[in-house]
C-alpha cells in the first residue's frame, strides 16, 4: 500500500476505495491556479494512453476536484501527483499478512 504526505494547508485529499476503482477528492482550501494547471497536466498524461477508463477527472464547484482511478492505475496516478509536486513524499507501507 502506498502512503503519501501532502501540504494540508493548501488542500485536503480523501480516498474512497470501491471494488474496481478508487475515488480521490481534492478540496482546495483557497483557489490555486497552479494546482489546477497541474491537474490538467495529469489529466492530459492519462488521456494520451490507449486506456480511456484508467483515470477520470471531474472538476466540481467550490474548489473540489474528483478523480476516479482504476485499481490497476492507482500507483501510476499517485506517482503522477508526486511528479507534478502535489505530494511531498511517497512511500510503501508494509501490509500485515497473517
Amino acid at each position: 500500500m502506498l502512503k503519501y504526505i501532502y501540504d494540508k494547508e493548501r488542500y485536503t485529499i480523501t480516498e474512497n476505495r470501491h471494488d474496481k476503482d478508487i475515488e480521490i477528492r481534492f478540496k482546495l482550501n483557497e483557489p490555486d491556479d497552479s494546482v489546477v494547471q497541474r491537474f490538467r497536466l495529469i489529466r492530459d498524461y492519462f488521456d494520451r494512453n490507449e486506456v480511456h477508463t484508467d483515470v477520470l477527472y471531474y472538476p466540481h464547484r467550490n474548489q473540489d476536484y474528483q478523480w476516479i482511478i482504476r485499481n490497476d492505475y492507482y500507483t501510476d496516478f499517485i506517482l503522477a501527483l508526486f511528479k507534478y509536486r502535489l505530494l511531498e513524499s511517497v512511500s510503501w507501507e508494509a501490509e500485515n499478512k497473517r
